[in-house]
């Protein structure tokens, strides 16, 4: 560098308050974030001199490529339809055109544990797939190879239900458990903090919590049992402080629940995912999920976790808060800004959402773009051929540390009310993202935050995008007689070895739940049958104050 003169900041500065002209260097050049993080216009090297974001994320991060010289993530799309053919149809077709990984989304009577001809109709097929027995998800898994494909179930509060159906389906198609991998989700809080109610109480959802997790040690060690969302935070408005402190809290809160029922730390941990939302502001989504990786770390360690079990597991999926139903393919913009920092961030999975999913359910077109959007990054930018791509840089290293300190800050602070279950009893969480939501969406009504083709360069001859009328009703009904069908279908002696399995679901005390309830399944038994057998000496939780899930711009766009 001896052919370049050495410049100062004070040099530097000097020529830039020249520039401004008398104008306030501090209002001109730096940024007050909602978080209350500064950031400057130039970092140093000194910046990071002190900085242990820098040795603490080498440490938890697996910075090596594979033989290939590759780190890539897994490409996941979540499929929404209501009917096991649908899936079928749809996951085939995507799996062939690029997806690695399935999502599949289970619709609201599936994950409260009602079968179709026992739940309101409003939840049959609703935001997804509906199964009720073997044969069901033997339709929806029909030719699709779970060895070679990671499968991530998104099934809410508790995922031991339908896990139990995937195992007797897997067993009767003599397929191996111990190829599954992927995630059957359990998050209990999460579900509670944006419905603000669960079908069970908070140690029911825990005792199938441990069942499944136990299980998935022993026979499917791939896999992972346990989901903790940010989505509450996020998409009600949360800044990047609170969704880290909030989901730190609820992960926390699962690993002494799991501890309590006498499953080690280094038993649970690893058989968690982090299901992170990431937004548009793109350096700090990626210092959010490099701090994410850091207080993760730090947890675990303090209950004595070992390497393997400090090391996270990321699955990312672009957000809905920021997106429009105005001039909607500026969503592609946003959704591709949010991959792009997701896959920077270090994601181990991710999940880009449909331009038009905020107005109605994506179509092929929608999905495929977004697909592609992913493979164009992975393919094309070949970024899964660099490893910690970010790492070093002054600027994201200083923004990581100062993100993981204040919220690891908040995160003692739910700490001390108990943890979270007890802080979302006492509405703290909601308060505040509330409180931050509303600033958010104050600065969009008011124009001091832009959002292009909404509150800014709006076009005025926009033709929205049609939306197709929905009815249900027929897919209900058809699902009732589908499953009504079924149980009558069962011969005598197949309704007394059901009966049989019921009973010894209900007589379980300690382990061995989980096995019981697949035998059931297996001798005929639907998912709404055993959630009841698991469940006959439960209640439901008592209801709180949910967050409101909503968007940026949804004020605007109704008026």
């Amino acid at each position: 560098m001896q052919d370049f003169p050495t410049n100062t900041y004070a040099a530097w500065r000097k020529a830039v308050e020249t520039e401004l002209k008398g104008a306030s260097f501090d209002e001109r050049m730096v940024t007050r974030t909602a978080e209350g993080i500064t950031l400057r216009p130039l970092y140093l090297r000194a910046d990071t001199a002190n900085v242990p974001a820098l040795s603490a994320f080498r440490s938890v991060v697996p910075l090596g490529l594979d033989a290939g010289g590759n780190t890539g993530w897994d490409v996941s799309q979540e499929i929404t339809v209501p009917s096991a053919a649908e899936f079928n149809h749809q996951a085939r077709n995507s799996l062939a055109s690029g997806l690695n990984a399935l999502n599949m989304v289970l619709d609201k009577a599936t994950r409260n544990g009602a079968d179709p001809d026992w739940a309101r109709p409003e939840e049959v097929g609703s935001g997804g797939l509906s199964i009720a027995t073997q044969r069901d998800l033997d339709r929806a898994l029909d030719g699709i190879d779970l060895k070679n494909t990671s499968l991530f179930v998104r099934s809410g509060a508790s995922g031991m239900p339908f896990a139990t159906v995937l195992v007797a389906s897997m067993r009767r198609r003599k397929q191996q458990l111990s190829r599954l991998r992927g995630c059957i989700e359990t998050d209990p809080l999460g579900v509670l903090a944006h419905e603000g109610r669960l079908p069970q109480s908070l140690p029911g959802a825990y005792r199938e919590m441990a069942s499944l997790t136990r299980w998935a040690a022993e026979k499917a060690p791939l896999l992972q049992t346990i989901c903790v969302h940010s989505r509450a935070w996020h998409e009600s408005g949360g800044n990047a402080v609170q969704e880290l402190a909030f989901t730190l809290a609820t992960a926390v809160e699962y690993l002494r629940e799991m501890q309590e029922r006498e499953l080690d730390v280094d038993v649970v941990a690893p058989r968690m995912r982090f299901a992170i939302t990431t937004g548009t502001r793109f350096f700090l989504e990626i210092a959010k999920l490099r701090a994410l990786r850091i207080l993760w770390a730090r947890v675990v360690a303090a209950l004595s976790g070992n390497a393997d079990a400090q090391r996270l597991n990321l699955h990312v999926r672009t957000s809905l808060w920021n997106k429009t139903t105005r001039d909607p393919h500026n969503n592609i913009l946003r959704a591709t800004v949010e991959a792009f920092a997701g896959a920077l961030g270090g994601c181990d999975s991710m999940q880009v959402g449909a331009f038009d999913e905020v107005i109605r359910p994506p179509d092929d077109f929608s999905r495929r773009l977004a697909r592609n959007t992913q493979l164009v990054l992975q393919k094309e930018c070949q970024l899964t051929r660099v490893a910690d791509p970010v790492g070093g840089s002054w600027f994201v290293e200083s923004l990581t540390s100062e993100l993981a300190e204040k919220a690891w800050a908040l995160f003692q602070e739910v700490e001390k009310l108990g943890g979270m279950a007890a802080a979302l009893r006492a509405e703290f969480p909601q308060k505040a993202v509330a409180a931050s939501a509303a600033e958010r969406i104050s600065a969009v009504n008011d124009r001091r935050a832009v959002v292009v083709g909404v509150n800014q360069y709006a076009n005025p001859t926009e033709t929205p995008l049609a939306v197709p009328a929905a009815d249900t009703t027929p897919f209900h009904k058809r699902r009732a007689q589908q499953v009504a069908s079924h149980r009558t279908s069962l011969d005598d002696p197949d309704n007394d070895a059901v009966l049989k399995c019921l009973s010894n679901i209900v007589n379980v005390r300690g382990e061995g739940l989980f096995e019981a309830c697949a035998a059931a399944v297996a001798a005929g038994a639907t998912l709404g049958e055993i959630v009841r057998a698991v469940r006959i000496h439960d209640r439901p939780c008592a209801p709180i104050a949910p967050v409101c899930l909503t968007r940026a711009t949804a004020f605007i766009e109704k008026h």
